[in-house]
């Protein structure tokens, strides 16, 4: 539920920034498709997992500025946590508002649910957080600095007799830099590029096992141009994620059409 990198709440708080600082808005509506598998240890407990996210996002044009953004996000996990099944997933709906040319915000709210049929318990969260991501370019590389801020609250299960509540309330900030470059080759006829991402987390509230933690991240693939949204793009790369006694590997997959 709550407690490192790769607890529920974290990986809301994940997807929420994912969001935020991805999502562009040009021509047409864009449905994207990402697979992610990863493995990590947390003080000799080990898990593995594999995830599969899925956003569409609806375009409205805006005559005086780059357009708005409707956002429905739904990513669904399935992990193995020391031989136990957990499976959880949360639907998110934001809008991507324009600012300034190359400066956005996106706030969103989330509701989630974590389960273990093992462990014979359910969890309830729910979240509200907003973005900001501005773009600045120096030649050939573009430069992006991402912050985030975000509430997350459980809230109870009631099954019958069964009534489970972990009461935890938590503000993540999550703030991040982007660079990303050409590549000499081309991929569907559109440009390559490779970004390197460093994101540092700091959780308030309840404590956590982990209040704090990094993420550098590397992914390979098409260039993504904020005045069109009819491309095929497609990225691969991997993360690294560390904190107190923690540490996680992931690869990413993402396609967006």
């Amino acid at each position: 539920m709550a407690g490192n990198p790769n607890s529920f709440i974290a990986k809301m708080a994940s997807s929420d920034y994912q969001i935020g600082t991805t999502t562009d808005a040009g021509e047409e509506n864009l449905l994207a498709i990402g697979l992610y598998a990863g493995a990590s240890e947390a003080s000799g407990f080990r898990t593995t997992s594999v995830s599969l996210p899925i956003n569409y996002v609806i375009t409205v044009p805006n005559p005086s500025k780059p357009p708005y953004a409707f956002i429905f996000d739904l990513p669904i996990r399935y992990m193995d946590l020391e031989g136990g099944d957990v499976i959880d997933g949360s639907l998110g709906f934001g809008v991507r508002v324009p600012i300034l040319r190359r400066w956005a915000v996106t706030p969103m709210m989330r509701a989630g649910i974590v389960g273990s049929a093992d462990a014979g318990v359910a969890q309830t969260v729910y979240s509200g957080m907003v973005t900001s991501k501005a773009d600045f370019y120096f030649e050939d590389l573009r430069l992006s600095v991402n912050n985030m801020v975000g509430y997350y609250t459980t809230d109870s299960v009631r099954i019958g007799d069964f009534h489970l509540d972990y009461d935890v309330e938590n503000v993540i900030f999550r703030n991040g830099l982007a660079l990303e470059g050409s590549l000499n080759y081309q991929l569907f006829d559109d440009p390559t590029s490779w970004e390197v991402q460093f994101i540092d987390t700091r959780v308030t509230g309840d404590p956590w096992f982990n209040d704090w933690y990094d993420e550098i991240v590397l992914t390979l693939g098409t260039r993504r141009r904020a005045t069109r949204m009819t491309w095929q793009d497609l990225r691969i790369g991997a993360s690294y994620t560390f904190g107190d006694n923690f540490d996680g590997f992931q690869s990413v997959l993402n396609y967006r059409f």
